[in-house]
C-alpha cells in the first residue's frame, strides 16, 4: 500500500481570494464563468447557494478583479481577457452578523469602500443611504460604483423566531437598498449573494432590476465542482487516497460521485459543494474511507 500524499495546499473555508493565493493555496478557476458573468451578464444579479459552497470567495475574486490586482491572476482564464482598471467598490458581508448587532452600527462597521490603494468605513461617510454614498463616491473617483453584498439574508435568518424583529429588518432593508434604482448611473456591477431567495423581505420588489442567475443553466457551475474538474484536478489527491484504502480508483470515484454529487442549479450537470471534495482530500482519515467502501 502506498502513503497518501496531498499534492495541493487545499483550502477549508478560506474565502479571502487574495490570502488564498498569496500563501500558495490551490484555487480551481473559476474565472472563465466569472468572466461570462462580468462580461456578458446581467448589471445587476442575485445568486442563492447553499452555506459552505464558495459564494464568499466568488465575491473575493470578483473584488479582487475589480480592484484590478492583475498579479492575482497570473495563469487562471482570465489574465489576458480582463482589463484590470481599477473601479471604487462597496463591499459588505453579513456573514459575522449575530442577533447581538444593532444593523445600522453592524453595516457602518463592516461596510468596506474600496477606493484605489485605500480603504474606508461606511461610518465615515456624512449620510447613512447607499444611494448617497454611490453618489458620492462616483462624484469623488469619476469612476461608477461596484457594489458586492454577501449573505445578504443573514440578519433575517437569524430572526425567524422573533417575527417582529424580521418584520423590522425587512423594513429596514427596502429602505436601504430602494436608493440603488435612483443611482443607476453611478453604478457599474451590483451583485448580491445569500442562501434563500426570501421573496418577502421586499428587496426583490424594490431591487426588481436583479437578474436571479441562481437557477440559470449558464451559471450552474459558477461555484462548485463539476465532476469533470474534479478528475481534471484532484485525480493525484484521489489516486492516493484509493490506494490507501486498497480500493479501485474508478470504483472509489464512484462512491464518492454518489456520495456527494448531488447539487443541481438548472443545468444537467451535477455540482460537488467544494466544502465535501476538500475535506476528503485533507481529513480522508476522519471520514474512514469515505466514500464508503
Amino acid at each position: 500500500m502506498l502513503p497518501y500524499t496531498n499534492q495541493k495546499k487545499i483550502p477549508i473555508g478560506e474565502q479571502d481570494f487574495e490570502s488564498l493565493i498569496s500563501t500558495g493555496k490551490f484555487y480551481l478557476d473559476k474565472t472563465n464563468k466569472i468572466f461570462e458573468l462580468l462580461d456578458s451578464g446581467s448589471k445587476y444579479n442575485f445568486l442563492s447557494r447553499p452555506r459552505r459552497f464558495g459564494k464568499s470567495l466568488m465575491l473575493s475574486v470578483i473584488k479582487n478583479l475589480f480592484l484590478g490586482k492583475k498579479e492575482l491572476f497570473k495563469g487562471l482564464f482570465i489574465e489576458h481577457k480582463w482589463f484590470f482598471d481599477p473601479s471604487p467598490i462597496i463591499y459588505l458581508s453579513f456573514a459575522s452578523y449575530s442577533e447581538n448587532w444593532d444593523l445600522t452600527e453592524y453595516i457602518k462597521s463592516n461596510g468596506n469602500v474600496y477606493i484605489e490603494n485605500h480603504i474606508t468605513k461606511i461610518k465615515n461617510f456624512e449620510h447613512f443611504d447607499l444611494g448617497f454614498i454611490v453618489e458620492q463616491i462616483f462624484k469623488q473617483t469619476g469612476k461608477p460604483v461596484v457594489v458586492l453584498i454577501d449573505e445578504y439574508d443573514k440578519p433575517i435568518l437569524v430572526h425567524l423566531k422573533t417575527i417582529d424583529k424580521a418584520e423590522q429588518i425587512r423594513i429596514f432593508f427596502s429602505n436601504f437598498y430602494a436608493p440603488i434604482k435612483d443611482n443607476d448611473s453611478c453604478i457599474r456591477f451590483f451583485f448580491l449573494t445569500g442562501l434563500t431567495k426570501l421573496m418577502k423581505m421586499s428587496i426583490f420588489s424594490v431591487l426588481n432590476n436583479l437578474d436571479d442567475i441562481t437557477l440559470e443553466e449558464t451559471y450552474s457551475d459558477l461555484i462548485g465542482y463539476t465532476h469533470k474538474e474534479v478528475q481534471q484536478n484532484f485525480s493525484k489527491e484521489l489516486s492516493s487516497i484509493s490506494e490507501k484504502y486498497s480500493v479501485e480508483y474508478d470504483q472509489f470515484i464512484e462512491k464518492m460521485k454518489n456520495e456527494y454529487n448531488g447539487y443541481n442549479f438548472g443545468s444537467n450537470e451535477l455540482i460537488y459543494n467544494p466544502w465535501d471534495i476538500n475535506n476528503l482530500i485533507n481529513f480522508h482519515d476522519q471520514f474512514q474511507g469515505h466514500p464508503q467502501t
